[in-house]
């Protein structure tokens, strides 16, 4: 997901809580850059109403507003 309009709306936080329980129950990666220009890479751990809890490698558990978030898409590992 991209543009933090969307996000603003109760469509695309619909949208944007199925992308993320999908990469939830796949237990996959994600990447998550936030409007400010901070990103994070991690697993998502919890999903609820308009917010996640992100699993960040570095920096541990700590909860994200959905309309914080600028760019979610799957982390991917560098050298693949």
């Amino acid at each position: 997901m991209k543009d933090n309009e969307r996000n603003e709306t109760y469509e695309g936080n619909e949208i944007l809580k199925q992308q993320l329980l999908f990469y939830k129950s796949k237990d996959l990666k994600v990447h998550i850059k936030k409007i400010n220009g901070q990103f994070y890479n991690g697993f998502v751990l919890e999903v609820a109403g308009d917010m996640l809890i992100l699993d960040d490698r570095k920096l541990g558990a700590m909860p994200i507003s959905f309309v914080e978030i600028d760019i979610l898409e799957k982390y991917m590992e560098e050298g693949i």
